[in-house]
């Protein structure tokens, strides 16, 4: 299974430090690549977010997070656990079955 953590320099790792107690200090990472999103410059949603205040982008979800979805990097390495967006709606992946047939030419 893939690695789900970016890497750092030493240097890297101690201004992430600092920056991750700016914008997420209370969040462990479990489920969110915080060190992808330093590297990459993102920070939170702001107020002008409204009611996404605070929320990261999909970009860097683990997939273990409960809203991963197909927009996170990771997508590739676990697509059967991508969900998808319509709107503000998240749409949980489809499970297949075993054995389930799930396309059938002649019908």
């Amino acid at each position: 299974m893939a690695d789900f953590e970016t890497k750092l320099t030493d240097d890297e790792e101690k201004e992430f430090k600092t920056w991750k107690q700016k914008n997420a200090p209370k969040d462990s990472g479990e489920d969110y690549d915080f060190r992808g999103a330093f590297k990459a410059g993102l920070n939170p949603a702001g107020p002008e977010a409204g009611v996404n205040e605070g929320h990261w982008p999909d970009t860097f979800k683990k997939p273990n997070h409960p809203t991963f979805s197909v927009e996170s990097q990771y997508a590739k390495d676990a697509p059967d656990k991508a969900g998808s967006w319509n709107g503000d709606v998240y749409v949980p992946p489809k499970k297949k079955s075993k054995g389930a047939v799930l396309y059938d030419k002649s019908k």
